[in-house]
């Protein structure tokens, strides 16, 4: 299941322009938002599936209760797998702009950040060795930069198997979930979580090379 990560703003606060820091925070909380309406259609699904498979195959007088709980179970496949499309955006858009973030504090290049847009999953999926880079972190930050790193192989194990199962655009928001059918291709929730654990720990990150300043 997705992780509700606690946000790290207040370190942040004097490190990075005002409008950048807020915009991290705002997609550290739309991240949470997504991950908790991921959860919540998940559980429905779950219980429309044990609904299910308690209505009797061979009584009659279950035929429309049965046939209304397979209806169920179909609506609620396909909203976990919108809420996981939804989750998916606005997780690549938080990974990818961290990334930015982060390279251009380390290189001194701050203010070439540019206002966070919305970045399609199948991009980062398409590619994660470009659109989130491998990250330079400072002497004496090794144990960080394990964890971002292990974060980050995570992601690209993640959009490997995607890649080789033709289901990157599938994760570009709800509609692009909606345009098939509930299960005609799986989708992954390795997507949208690994992309929000790096992103939060790429933020984290940036709150102890602030602190060290």
């Amino acid at each position: 299941m997705s992780v509700i990560y606690d946000l790290v703003d207040d370190d942040l606060a004097g490190a990075l322009p005002d409008k950048v820091a807020a915009q991290l925070f705002d997609l550290g909380l739309a991240s949470n938002s997504a991950a908790l309406a991921y959860q919540h259609a998940r559980l429905m699904e779950e219980q429309s599936h044990n609904a299910l498979s308690a209505a009797p195959l061979d009584n009659e007088g279950f035929q429309f209760r049965r046939l209304i709980a397979d209806e169920q179970a179909q609506t609620a496949l396909a909203m976990t797998e919108q809420h996981l499309a939804t989750y998916s955006l606005v997780a690549a858009t938080y990974a990818t702009f961290a990334s930015k973030v982060i390279t251009a504090v380390m290189a001194g290049a701050l203010l070439a950040v540019e206002v966070a847009e919305p970045v399609q999953p199948s991009s980062v999926l398409a590619d994660p060795d470009w659109m989130i880079p491998a990250v330079m972190l400072p002497a004496g930050t090794m144990g960080v930069l394990r964890d971002v790193e292990q974060a980050r192989q995570r992601v690209i194990t993640a959009a490997t198997a995607a890649r080789s199962s033709g289901t990157i655009e599938c994760y570009d928001g709800r509609r692009a979930a909606a345009n098939r059918s509930p299960g005609e291709i799986d989708l992954s929730a390795e997507v949208p979580i690994g992309l929000h654990a790096y992103a939060t720990l790429l933020v984290e990150a940036l709150g102890s090379l602030a602190a060290d300043r």
